[in-house]
């Protein structure tokens, strides 16, 4: 569940399958975090967690034949930038038991534009006051690449996120603050330059995966590209992205750029869009200072190490 009164979460949906009425206990376990640190996360070490839900994190719940419940637990202590391991079990009068268990994280809830949103180079565009702003302003976001790359606070390289989407597209728009741009590669290297990678999970809510995406777009030697690296679906080929709308505009502050960008959803098939659904994506702001990528500073997916774990959840809403 994302960000709302400085609370997240999570909900969970039971469905009793048989033709009989089924009394049912359940339990949450959410134990386990892992805090970003410079650029990424340790899978491998997780710190011990206690989240301050607003309600009890096991129960009894009664459900009818051919039907099913939902509850949501909701806490003020979890971090946005950090990963969770969450787990259910649930078992019935028998003492048969199902359990699941899925990565969650960032909690960013991305509002249904009113209307195709228009492209002016500087988020003008009304739908984007309504969406949230992911910051990527942290020295704990900033992954180095090379031993030189350091990072200097803000002015040096930051970026302000922002997510919406519709029927036809997911949108992204990111104003980035960067001292120097520098990208003049061309289309599948254009990931060496300044410029802007995505790595999405599609089937986020299961723990079989087709595949991930890993799409980067830059303003390189041919002008804006949008480049797909890996996919997880044939309607979504390798190579260059001409299906995908995108605009670059210097900001006029230095090498600041801002980046509005559509991505059809065939582009992130099997996943299909709808209010209440979620799927896994990191975003990273590559940064080329003249000598090529020296380092990048990221909102949760590692675009170095390629891992559906380390992404955070965009759920989508209704209008705002």
């Amino acid at each position: 569940m994302p960000f709302k009164d400085g609370s997240a979460g999570l909900k969970f949906s039971v469905k009793n399958n048989t033709s009989e009425k089924q009394e049912l206990q359940w339990k949450v376990s959410l134990t386990q975090e892992f805090p970003m640190a410079k650029g990424t996360f340790d899978l491998g070490a997780p710190k011990s967690f206690s989240p301050a839900f607003s309600g009890p994190m096991e129960g009894r719940m009664v459900v009818e034949a051919k039907s099913g419940k939902e509850s949501t637990l909701l806490a003020p202590n979890f971090n946005p930038l950090n990963i969770y391991s969450a787990k259910i079990e649930v078992s019935d009068s028998a003492s048969k038991t199902v359990s699941k268990e899925r990565a969650i994280g960032g909690f960013a809830g991305v509002p249904k534009a009113p209307a195709p949103v228009k492209f002016d180079g500087k988020l003008g565009d009304p739908a984007w006051q309504s969406a949230q702003v992911l910051n990527l302003n942290e020295e704990r976001q900033y992954f180095v690449l090379a031993k030189e790359a350091k990072w200097k606070g803000p002015e040096d390289l930051s970026g302000k996120l922002r997510f919406l989407w519709d029927d036809q597209y997911l949108y992204l728009g990111l104003e980035v603050t960067d001292d120097v741009f520098c990208n003049p590669a061309e289309d599948g290297e254009i990931w060496r330059g300044d410029g802007v990678q995505l790595i999405v999970d599609p089937c986020r809510e299961s723990a079989e995966k087709p595949g991930r995406y890993d799409y980067a777009f830059a303003l390189g030697k041919k002008g804006p590209q949008a480049w797909c690296y890996f996919s997880a679906s044939p309607t979504s080929p390798l190579g260059e992205a001409k299906d995908v709308l995108l605009k670059v505009t210097p900001s006029g502050v230095k090498g600041g750029m801002v980046y509005e960008i559509a991505i059809p959803w065939t582009r992130l098939a099997p996943f299909k869009p709808a209010v209440g659904r979620n799927f896994g994506l990191g975003v990273i702001i590559n940064e080329d200072d003249g000598p090529g990528r020296g380092s990048f500073i990221g909102w949760f997916g590692c675009a170095h190490s390629k891992q559906l774990g380390m992404n955070g959840d965009l759920i989508l809403e209704g209008p705002r």
